[in-house]
């Protein structure tokens, strides 16, 4: 028989890591990479140093190499903000979950759901998307393990309350979830009917907008029409003021014309007879 190394009994197993220190560790490390990740994105040179760069007139004389990755470099300012926000929401959500990884494989399985659906609107946690999978699959496992090593040796009665405590607080937790959802239901219910009360108001606006141009339209033309017979019946006034003045003067012309006439007349008349009286008188004397 070989004896017991580095001083462990022979039939004694060997110490389980903690399952609770072991999902911790994963939580750490899924944390750790991403914030490798913004460290990296620090590191990058930004655009704004490229131009900063090129405006700086000492370079002037510099041969610059221009890589191809850098014409297409991204806002690293703004992706640097969405990580941190993701860590931020990354932080929250784990701290949130660990009082369900209490509550046994059900209660590890809502974590991992709840962590998911905390990270899933967060485009750039995406790349972390296989560990924390991982995660959320293990999770209920490791858990499970740690229940039964704990329910070894322990007295029954204490076993089935603290189960019925954790089905309890899993109920608690299942409760607040369909409140949260719920809540998140009415919320988007809310917004999509400000947002069809908001689009008929628009498109009622459109439309009273539209028959008031159309409205406008209608009066413009209608005032174009009454101008044009307006301006019609002015010329017809004028031309007949103008046939009007025309006979008149054409009267008045033939006026003058018969006045001179019978003037004439009545001189030649008045002359004739002048004449006749300075004509001498012949007196015929018959002797009967």
């Amino acid at each position: 028989m070989m004896p017991p190394q580095n001083g462990q009994p022979q039939g004694q197993p060997q110490p389980q890591p903690d399952p609770m220190q072991v999902l911790f560790q994963q939580a750490q490390h899924i944390q750790m990479q991403a914030q490798q990740q913004v460290q990296q994105l620090e590191q990058t040179t930004t655009i704004d140093q490229v131009v900063k760069f090129l405006r700086d007139e000492r370079t002037r004389s510099f041969a610059i190499e221009i890589e191809t990755d850098s014409t297409i470099m991204p806002d690293e300012a703004a992706e640097k903000q969405s990580r941190n926000e993701f860590l931020g929401a990354f932080s929250q959500a784990s701290a949130g979950v660990q009082q369900l990884l209490q509550l046994g494989p059900s209660g590890a399985e809502l974590a991992g759901g709840l962590l998911k659906f905390a990270l899933a609107p967060y485009r750039v946690g995406r790349q972390l998307d296989g560990l924390i999978e991982q995660f959320t699959q293990q999770a209920p496992q490791i858990v499970r393990q740690q229940m039964q090593s704990q329910q070894q040796g322990q007295d029954p009665a204490l076993a089935q309350a603290q189960q019925q405590l954790a089905q309890a607080e899993q109920q608690k937790a299942q409760a607040q979830m369909q409140k949260v959802q719920a809540d998140a239901q009415l919320a988007a219910a809310k917004l999509q009917l400000d947002q069809q009360k908001a689009s008929a108001e628009a498109q009622q606006r459109q439309q009273s907008l539209q028959m008031e141009a159309d409205r406008m339209q209608t009066e413009y033309q209608q005032a174009q029409a009454d101008l044009a017979e307006t301006l019609a019946r002015i010329e017809h006034v004028r031309a007949e003021t103008q046939t009007l003045i025309a006979n008149a003067q054409t009267a008045r012309q033939t006026a003058d014309n018969d006045s001179v006439r019978a003037i004439s007349e009545v001189g030649q008349v008045q002359f004739e007879q002048d004449q006749a009286l300075m004509q001498p008188v012949v007196i015929n004397d018959q002797t009967a």
